[in-house]
């Protein structure tokens, strides 16, 4: 993978001008063999896009407090696609040969008032563009050209009726767009799918002290659920996610600049499938997720050198049980998990860091993957990829002066 990027920022965060344009060349290459022999999957992409944005906060007519958001987005992907059965890496055989070019173009405007001290409103909307030009090589009849598109709406409501308490309310309309390799050449109608959420809670907030809590309810239009990297994709239907976060989170100790802070926060989903009765469960999406943990930030011990600072957090999840088909009869284990990441930031620049994970218990769980049917597999038919027992990683980074001005 080769990669260059690049930002432009003009302005405080307030009235904001900013830009990004990236490219990218990436060539992606699987072998793999789930018992009926082995198969390839050969990709080679070029990508190239870039983004622009502009923040504006002012007061409308001298009395309405306003910021507004404008921007716009453009992606293009140029990419051969090869898969079929293979003998020590060298394909025998095609069974997708692909030329695709697509391109996706789109803008986006968002605003926030506040009518009154207390309450903040959010608006806005994205329209994206879509353009998918396909070659098949092996059918040319089966290499659709189409250009679908789609408006995504979003709306919010923030009230703080006192210091230290903020209600909340958001809607948000999202999508997927099909995959030109994986889906458009079987159905050229395919449109985007649409992916509707909302969510409501509060937060209590003190000096030292902040509690969350959240409910969501998210509808998919359409499931897509693919067992393992390299099989097919698989549509499942309407589905919904109903589900709530709680979090905690205290300063257990704050002096000058330095500070530590505990939190803790729980997370459950109830995912179903709304037409799938008496298969209703959605394939690997966790019953929970529990985390406990710390962060700080400190001043680093004078002889490292003064003005240096040490950051980092170590956090335990436990992470619940998912069920590995719609049927839920076989299901995965829960797990714990230990992470853990501290750096060291010398004042000339330059930062040492590093962090670990750690899987004290069960180390299958997390990949774990169902290649039989997903109605009803049986447990022949669940294979895993257990991860390592410890990972660690370190390395260096350094920053320098470029000239411009501090922000």
């Amino acid at each position: 993978m080769q990669t260059f990027v690049a930002n432009y920022v003009n302005g405080p965060p307030d009235d904001e001008l900013s830009a990004l344009l990236y490219a990218s060349h990436d060539v992606f290459s699987r072998f793999s063999d789930f018992g009926a022999g082995q198969r390839g999957q050969v990709e080679e992409r070029e990508t190239v896009g870039g983004r622009i944005r502009k923040v504006w906060t002012t007061n409308l007519f001298d009395a309405l407090p306003t910021q507004i958001l404008v921007g716009g987005d453009w992606r293009t992907d140029a990419l051969d696609v090869n898969t079929g059965p293979t003998v020590a890496r060298s394909f025998t055989a095609r069974s997708l040969d692909l030329d695709i070019l697509q391109h996706n173009l789109a803008a986006y405007a968002q605003v926030q008032v506040k009518p009154v001290p207390w309450l903040k409103l959010t608006g806005g909307a994205r329209f994206d563009q879509f353009f998918y030009d396909v070659r098949n090589n092996l059918d040319p009849a089966l290499s659709p050209k189409v250009s679908p598109n789609v408006v995504s709406p979003k709306g919010g409501a923030a009230l703080t009726p006192v210091d230290w308490l903020e209600l909340f309310a958001n809607f948000g309309q999202g999508f997927r767009s099909p995959s030109a390799s994986s889906e458009l050449t079987g159905n050229p109608r395919l449109v985007p799918l649409t992916i509707e959420s909302t969510e409501g809670g509060g937060r209590l907030v003190f000096e030292r002290f902040s509690l969350l809590g959240t409910v969501f309810f998210t509808d998919i239009a359409n499931e897509v659920f693919q067992p393992a990297l390299g099989l097919p994709v698989q549509n499942l239907g309407k589905s919904r996610r109903d589900g709530f976060e709680i979090e905690a989170r205290m300063l257990a100790y704050r002096e000058g600049l330095n500070r530590v802070a505990l939190f803790a926060n729980y997370s459950g989903v109830s995912a179903r499938l709304l037409n799938g009765v008496p298969s209703v469960f959605i394939p690997n999406v966790p019953a929970y997720l529990a985390t406990v943990g710390a962060e700080f930030d400190i001043g680093a011990p004078a002889a490292l050198a003064p003005g240096g600072r040490l950051t980092g957090a170590a956090y335990l999840s436990f992470i619940g049980a998912k069920p590995l088909t719609e049927d839920g009869v076989l299901r995965s284990s829960p797990y714990p998990r230990l992470s853990g990441r501290i750096a060291y930031v010398h004042p000339s620049g330059r930062t040492i860091y590093g962090q670990a994970t750690w899987y004290p218990g069960d180390r299958t769980s997390e990949s774990i993957f169902n290649f039989g049917s997903p109605v009803s597999a049986v447990a022949a038919e669940i294979f895993t990829s257990p991860q390592p027992r410890l990972t660690l990683l370190a390395g260096l980074a350094y920053g320098f002066a470029t000239g411009a001005p501090p922000r």
